[in-house]
């Protein structure tokens, strides 16, 4: 086309050829320019009705179709959400707050503390039904979704908490003094991934603690209550020298509020979680301005020992929170019917007492506990308790006429005691035979001359004998008062002169065998003076051997004394002598009962003590057993040794620290869920009935179980 084709036109023209439709309109500056959708023609409607087909016009319930267009709808801001049409059924513009946020209407706007009505509506609010409840995957601070159980109830957790430290990791803790060393981490731990252990050493600073602390980010716990909780976990390898633990918290390491728990309070060799109430903390630990809630900016745990010179080991500590804690002042007066879920339910105080824990005496803080009346092995005590008091309230009637059914002479009721005569329930003595007396006795039974007129071999009684050797006794100490060095003094004569003349000899001693009455002789020739002693006080000796003769009477008293002693001698055994059923003797004993009991000397011997029911008095002595080294056990899904047999065994206690059942055998295959049954934080230990030093087999509902093991020798 030539420049001369093209034709032009001037504002108004017209040109009847044009067989199409051609649109032009002046834009700025009078240039014209093609109609276009960035350029439409300008319309003016004045008074008009004109008809617009505009995109997005859909018919009711029409599908949605990638690309389709709608109008910009706009709003009126209305902060004070005031009327915008004066009539009923007037069109009126959306309104909107500040933020652009379209303003609404729900129909259930309420009011607080007005009358609930028949007909008042609200918005319905959705929550997930979700049984299981497992850790979020949300991050914290993001919104989720509200969880229900099977009966639409709300899961709720009513105790709100905060951790203070896991203690995965040493980062940031620090030693409070040179008598703390090995700060480090170990994998024996309860919660999280590791847990925090340190020792005690006798370190140059010279002090009874240990403990490690900690700077915090500040947190603000908010309005406390004194029955809130602070919590940890721990482990203690041995109690001997601690006095006890301690937490404290506060803004540093000069102002803190400190908790305690005594050692009474703990058990060595587990892992326990100690849980102290706000309301008890230390009066004597507080430091500086104490603590302040609101602003927590530091942490420190450690131990209180008896002496700066005790050491301890293996110290462990992990996680340490706070927890809001529900309470109620109210008495349970009725059965408790809901059911316990917890494995572990863990009693901090009985009437305002620290519950008592291992052995001890009683005290405020000892629960009563009741022995069910079917119990197996309480049945056989009680059984055995009977048969003991039978057999006490028997001994307990022992008196004149019934000694303990111990008859020393048969068909007689007791013996006869101190001087007189023989009868028939005088015991027969034997002497042994190398007593002195035996032989003593048997030069008298074959010497038949006699004393003083006395026949040995007539003489009726033992007393009478006794009687003369005391008479001879009398003698023979008179005679010893004359002898002076080793000359007797005698005087033969008056005046003792011519004493050794014949005629002065004679006339005192007279003619050898031939009767004299000036003569004193121990012969016993007939018509001779006795033999006079003076009596003194001096004991006169007597040498020679002294024979005498028992009668019948005599040798069957000493056979019955002979037969009483050997019964007697029957029932006397020697060190770690053999005893035999149905032969073998022995003499039953009763007690002595005193309502204030006597005191005994060391050393001394006392009678066996009874009450007033005839029941033995009996202490029981604690002895001390020497543990061994904590350990543990991985514990299969199979039956396998948890501990092995050990014949030095004295006690074993087993903690199931999984969360996994463990069942044990003892001395015998593990069957899982029968026998000795432990859930997660159970515990066993072995005691008088159920003591064996035999191998210990496990079995768990999950492989690789753990179960804390704790033996003694």
């Amino acid at each position: 086309m030539s420049f001369t084709d093209i034709k032009q036109y001037t504002e108004g023209d017209t040109d009847s050829t044009i067989t199409g439709t051609a649109i032009l309109w002046e834009d700025t500056s009078n240039t014209l320019v093609s109609v276009s959708s960035s350029k439409p023609l300008p319309v003016d409607i004045g008074s008009a009705t004109v008809t617009v087909n505009i995109e997005g016009d859909y018919a009711e319930d029409s599908g949605h179709t990638t690309g389709d267009r709608g109008l910009f709808i706009l709003a009126v801001r209305n902060d004070n959400d005031t009327a915008l049409a004066g009539t009923d059924l007037d069109y009126i513009p959306l309104s909107t707050d500040s933020a652009g946020h379209l303003l609404t209407h729900d129909d259930a706007d309420a009011v607080i503390d007005t009358v609930v009505g028949g007909s008042d509506s609200g918005i319905a609010m959705l929550a997930k039904h979700q049984e299981d409840q497992v850790h979020l995957t949300t991050a914290d601070g993001d919104y989720d979704i509200l969880t229900l159980d099977s009966i639409g109830s709300l899961h709720v957790n009513a105790e709100a908490h905060h951790v203070f430290d896991a203690m995965n990791a040493t980062t940031g803790w620090s030693v409070i003094n040179d008598d703390t060393d090995n700060l480090a981490t170990t994998t024996k731990h309860v919660t999280g991934t590791n847990a925090i252990t340190f020792d005690k050493v006798n370190g140059a600073g010279n002090t009874t603690f240990c403990g490690i602390e900690k700077t915090l980010s500040s947190v603000d716990l908010g309005a406390v209550s004194q029955h809130d909780l602070l919590q940890g976990t721990f482990y203690f390898p041995d109690l001997t020298n601690v006095e006890y633990l301690w937490l404290r918290v506060g803004t540093d390491s000069s102002n803190y509020n400190e908790w305690r728990l005594p050692d009474t309070a703990l058990t060595a060799g587990i892992f326990e979680t100690g849980a102290q109430a706000i309301g008890d903390a230390s009066y004597d630990g507080i430091t500086g301005n104490g603590w302040d809630p609101s602003a927590i900016t530091y942490i420190a745990i450690g131990v209180k020992f008896d002496n700066q010179t005790d050491t301890l080991a293996g110290l462990i500590f992990d996680e340490i929170s706070y927890h809001t804690n529900q309470h109620t002042a109210a008495i349970l007066g009725a059965e408790v019917t809901s059911e316990v879920s917890t494995p572990n339910i863990n009693l901090q105080k009985i009437g305002g007492s620290t519950v008592d824990k291992g052995q001890g005496n009683a005290s405020n803080g000892s629960q009563r506990v009741v022995i069910a009346d079917d119990d197996t092995n309480m049945a056989g005590i009680l059984a055995d308790t009977a048969a003991i008091q039978t057999a006490v309230e028997i001994m307990d009637d022992w008196d004149e006429s019934n000694r303990a059914a111990v008859n020393l002479i048969a068909s007689q009721v007791g013996i006869t005691g101190g001087a007189g005569a023989v009868a028939a329930n005088t015991p027969r003595v034997t002497l042994a035979s190398d007593d002195p007396a035996v032989s003593y006795l048997a030069t008298i039974a074959g010497d038949t001359t006699s004393l003083d007129g006395k026949d040995f071999a007539t003489q009726t009684t033992l007393a009478a004998i006794l009687a003369d050797t005391a008479a001879i006794q009398t003698a023979v100490e008179t005679i010893d008062n004359a002898i002076s060095g080793s000359e007797m003094q005698v005087d033969i004569v008056a005046d003792g002169a011519d004493l050794l003349t014949n005629t002065t000899f004679n006339a005192a001693f007279g003619t050898a065998g031939t009767a004299d009455t000036q003569v004193l002789s121990v012969q016993g020739i007939a018509s001779m003076t006795a033999l006079v002693v003076d009596g003194s006080a001096v004991t006169q000796p007597v040498s020679g051997t002294v024979t005498a003769n028992l009668s019948a009477t005599d040798n069957a008293v000493l056979d019955n004394i002979e037969t009483a002693v050997e019964l007697i001698d029957d029932a006397v055994y020697a060190d770690d002598a053999d005893w035999t059923d149905g032969s073998s003797k022995h003499v039953l004993t009763g007690g002595l009962y005193q309502s204030s009991p006597q005191s005994i000397t060391d050393g001394d011997v006392g009678p066996i003590q009874v009450d007033s029911n005839g029941n033995q008095v009996t202490t029981t002595a604690r002895k001390s057993l020497t543990g061994s080294a904590p350990t543990s056990s991985s514990v299969a899904a199979t039956s396998g040794s948890a501990l092995a047999s050990n014949s030095s065994r004295k006690g074993a206690y087993f903690k199931n620290v999984s969360n996994a059942v463990i069942s044990l055998g003892v001395g015998q295959t593990a069957v899982l869920n029968d026998g000795i049954t432990l859930y997660p934080g159970d515990a066993w230990m072995m005691d008088e009935f159920s003591f064996s030093t035999a191998q210990i087999n496990a079995i768990a509902g999950v492989a690789s179980s753990d179960l804390a093991i704790q033996e003694w020798t």
